[in-house]
Parts: C-alpha cells; sequence; structure tokens
C-alpha cells in the first residue's frame, strides 16, 4: 500500500498527492474510510483511501491484569480512552485534504463486556483466553450435548465464550447483576461508545455461544441452556451496516460530528477482508498474541469430527472455517524473554543460527493453558523435549517456530480432511521471513506475506467504505485481492522433511498430552 501523510512513498520520492493536498487542498480532496481494531493488547486504526491506499495509520496500547493465575481482564475505560488517542495520532498524521466518510470497527473476540443502559462497566472485561468458566461451559454441555451444540451453533463451544463467562459473573458475583445491564463484546462496547447504539454483526455474535448462524438468529435452546434473553444481547445488524453518527464527546480526536459509524466485525473475518484472503482456496493465518486460521468458502459446511468452526463473513455470500491457535506470538514473546531477547524479531534471527529440526528438540507450543486449533484440549501444556547439554538458546527459538508451524499444518490437514481446499497461504500480523518460509515448507504451500498495516483495521475501513456507498460489495471483494509482500516458495525438499519432522512431533504431542491427562 502507498503511504500517504506524514510519510514518504516508497522508493524515496516526494509524495506528489501529499503536496497537492497541502497546496492546493480547495482543488483536490480525498476521502478517507478509517478503520479501528480493538486487539488484545493494543487500538490500531487506520485511513484508506477510495482505492485502498494507505494514507496512516496509528494505534494505542492497553493493560490486561490477571488477579487470578489463568483469569485475564482489561477495563472497557482503558478501550475507549486508547481509541481517543489513537483516533487523535490518526487525524493529525491525515494530509489536510482528507475528508473522513466514516469509520468500521473490528475486535478481538471473544471478550465479555456488562454494561449499565449508559454504557458504563459493571466489572472489568473478562479477556477471551480466561479459562475460569470452565465449569459453567461444562454443565452447559450437558444441558444440550456436544454435538447438538456445535450443529446450531457451528462452534466448539468451551469456557472461552460469552455465555459461559456470563454465567460465571452470575454465580459468583450475583450482585453485579441485579440491576439493568448489557452483554456484549469488546467491539460492541466501544461501538456503543461511539453512537450509544446497542448493536453487533453475525461474525462478532458467534463468539457469544449462542448464535445460530444457519438461521441467523439468536438460538433459543443455546439462550434457555445458557440463562441469558435475547433482552441481555445486541440487536443484530450486517457487518456494512451504519450503526449510527458518532456522538458527541468525540470532537477532540478530530473525527468531524456526525461521522457514520459502521458496525463491523470480529478481528479474524475482517482481517481476513483486509489482507485479501476473502477468497475460496486460500489459508489466513491472522498472527498475533494467538493466530486466527481461516479458509473462506461459499457454502456453510460443518466438521463431524467438531475441529473447526463455522462463522458467518463479514461479507454476505461466504462463510468462515476456522481454527485458532491460543498461543504463538504470546509464546514467542514469552520465550524472548526468558533467553534476555528484545522481542520476537530478535528470537527469530537466533532461531536462523539452529538448522532444521533444531537439532532434535521438540516444543509444544501450548503455553496459554489448553489449546484449540484442531486439538481442542483444554488440558494440553507446553513443553520443550529432546534437550542435551549440546543445544542452545538457537535450538530452543527454532523449535518453537516449527512448533507453532506444526499446529497449523494439523489445522490445514484437518480442512484436506473435511474436503477444503488450500493452495496458498496468507499470513498477517507477522513479517519475519523465516517464520515464512519455515511454514511454506511445513505446509508444502506457497505463503506470502501481507506486508501491509493492520490488516484487521485495514478490513474495518473496507466495511465503513462499503457502508459509506464508496464500493459496493463486489467492488470491495476486489479492493483489496493484490499480491501483497513477499512470496515464498516451499521447497520440495524441505517439505519431504518437514513432512517426517511433523509425524514425530504429532506422536510426542500425542504422548505428553496422554501423560498429562493420567497424572491429571
Amino acid at each position: 500500500m502507498a503511504a500517504y501523510g506524514k510519510r514518504v512513498v516508497p522508493g524515496g520520492g516526494p509524495d506528489w498527492r501529499n503536496l497537492c493536498a497541502h497546496s492546493f487542498g480547495w482543488i483536490l480532496s480525498v476521502h478517507a474510510y478509517i478503520g479501528l481494531d480493538l486487539g488484545t493488547s493494543s487500538v490500531k486504526v487506520v485511513a484508506l483511501d477510495e482505492g485502498g491506499r494507505l494514507l496512516a495509520q496509528a494505534g494505542a496500547a492497553y493493560p490486561t491484569r490477571s488477579p487470578r493465575p489463568g483469569w485475564a481482564e482489561q477495563d472497557p475505560a482503558d478501550w475507549i480512552r486508547a481509541a481517543q488517542v489513537a483516533l487523535r495520532d490518526l487525524m493529525s498524521a491525515l494530509p489536510s485534504a482528507a475528508i473522513p466518510r466514516a469509520l468500521g470497527l473490528a475486535g478481538q473476540l471473544p471478550t465479555l463486556a456488562l454494561l449499565d443502559d449508559n454504557g458504563h462497566a459493571e466489572r472489568p472485561a473478562i479477556v477471551w483466553y480466561d479459562g475460569r468458566a470452565s465449569e459453567q461451559a461444562a454443565r452447559m454441555l450437558c444441558a444440550i450435548g456436544p454435538d447438538e451444540w456445535y450443529r446450531r451453533s457451528g462452534v466448539v463451544f468451551d469456557a472461552h465464550y460469552l455465555a459461559p463467562m456470563h454465567a460465571w459473573v452470575a454465580a459468583h458475583e450475583p450482585e453485579i447483576l441485579r440491576d439493568g445491564y448489557r452483554v456484549c463484546g469488546a467491539k460492541d462496547a466501544l461501538l456503543h461508545a461511539l453512537t450509544g447504539v446497542w448493536a453487533t454483526d453475525p461474525s462478532t455474535a458467534s463468539g457469544s455461544g449462542v448464535y445460530a448462524p444457519l438461521a441467523g438468529d439468536w438460538d433459543d435452546a443455546l439462550l434457555s441452556a445458557a440463562g441469558l434473553t435475547r433482552s441481555l444481547l445486541p440487536d443484530l445488524l450486517p457487518s456494512w451496516s451504519v450503526a449510527g453518527p458518532l456522538r458527541e464527546g468525540w470532537g477532540d480526536t478530530g473525527l468531524p460530528a456526525g461521522l457514520p459509524v459502521v458496525v463491523g466485525g470480529a478481528d479474524s473475518l475482517a482481517g481476513v477482508l483486509g489482507c485479501g484472503g476473502a477468497t475460496p482456496g486460500t489459508m489466513v493465518a491472522v498472527s498475533g498474541t494467538s493466530t486466527a486460521m481461516l479458509a473462506s468458502v461459499p457454502e456453510p459446511l460443518l466438521d463431524p469430527r467438531r475441529r473447526f468452526f463455522l462463522t458467518p463473513h463479514v461479507l454476505p455470500h461466504l462463510w468462515g472455517l476456522e481454527m485458532d491457535l491460543m498461543s504463538t506470538g504470546s509464546a514467542m514473546r514469552w520465550l524472548a524473554e526468558q533467553l534476555g531477547l528484545d522481542g520476537p524479531e530478535a528470537l527469530t534471527a537466533l532461531a536462523a543460527r539452529s538448522p532444521m529440526g533444531s537439532r532434535g528438540v521438540v516444543a509444544l507450543p501450548y503455553l496459554a493453558g489448553g489449546e484449540q486449533g484442531a486439538l481442542w484440549d483444554e488440558d494440553a501444556s507446553g513443553a520443550f523435549l529432546g534437550l542435551s547439554l549440546a543445544h542452545g538458546p538457537a535450538d530452543l527459538a527454532r523449535a518453537l517456530l516449527e512448533g507453532v508451524a506444526f499446529e497449523m499444518r494439523r489445522c490445514l490437514l484437518a480442512w484436506e480432511d473435511a474436503g477444503v481446499r488450500i493452495d496458498r497461504v496468507l499470513l498477517s500480523g507477522s513479517g519475519q521471513t523465516l517464520f515464512a518460509q519455515i511454514l511454506a515448507d511445513a505446509l508444502a504451500r506457497p505463503v506470502r506475506l501481507f506486508d501491509g498495516p493492520s490488516a484487521s483495521a485495514c478490513g474495518a475501513a473496507v466495511l465503513a467504505g462499503i457502508g459509506a456507498g464508496a464500493w459496493s460489495i463486489e467492488e470491495a471483494r476486489a479492493l483489496l485481492c493484490r499480491e501483497p509482500g513477499s512470496l515464498l516458495i516451499s521447497d520440495s525438499g524441505h517439505s519431504r522433511r518437514y513432512a517426517a519432522l511433523y509425524g514425530r512431533y504429532d506422536a510426542v504431542s500425542l504422548a505428553l498430552r496422554r501423560y498429562s491427562a493420567d497424572i491429571a
């Protein structure tokens, strides 16, 4: 994507459009479509022009607190403050002739926010990887049955959905729920702060665990089993629909009064749209704290073995098949810290010193406590195996990268087993060429690195453009379907070697999981 605003375009020359915008603003104006992604650790915002080119970007972080082991909480007020900072910085970076036309949203899920009618938080939000509600999820599944819950909702239901999180609060903090309150996800809490409207979209509603994607509505049987009512949940609107105008109180960000705010979608599906991967045959891996892997298909598909879940896409006539690895970027940051390195980039540079196969070290990257992906094993735990005095930090680093790639291979094989063809992979959220090459060889598929800004924020900006009438749905499908970033082709010899290494990895992971279950 070309960069405008306070930047220099790739190639080193001046940006004539920016110069014209500042010198002859009364002649040339640029329509800007803003996308905001409320991620797990920060807000990321971008502004795109009508050609899908980047005008500016900004971001702001917020903390996650862990009052007990296995818990993760955030203050919804921190989301609003971070959004205000990021939007203010974005508007400062835009060329003076850029005119914001709409704002679209994407967000982490499933993260539970309990708000009063005025949008104030009743308690800290429970973040999606918090595992405290296992007992409540198990009780709900007993009432309906795992297979029936999956058939109705499309999700492999566990503690990481809004419904069991809400049930946990009802059981342990009932005083919070005595008066009127609303149950919503993180993105929808921000949408209310921006517009005063209580609304969600189908892709985000799936994160509740009680939405029926085939029916396009909340499921009454699942609501009953979860102890929820429709009145507690937001209204359902398409991802590209305008929820309402920007309310008062956001003027100091520089956004114009009454700016249309579009409902938006789940960060994973918005990321697929934003990096140009909303086409059949493409696996999109949106990497961050975790990694969401999605395949876009024209017809809904459920797996008899419940290895992946079905979610509505952010565009019509398209469905997402999703598997999520809970600990990828977070595992890399953790290992980097243990080795005294400055983040995942330094870890990847270190890993390059170790050969393929990590000299026999195997890393199981289940460091968040359990794993989803194609495993759905809430008891899986991380490990480094095969160590000797001859091994060093580089072997640990490479083993972790290979372990993440092998879990992604497990997911791809599950899709193939269900009849979904994957010809190519788009990797977003990681600029690490070594990991992308390992992934290309481990999956035996070409991998292209998306080298733009936040894919989820870009997808939210495209949805904003649809809502504002800048693009039709069909134009939006093609808008970002370019050839972004570096292309890495699998080496046939390396692919055969990695296939053998995956067999060893799979056997080791199964044996350790059985051992962990036996001693639990």
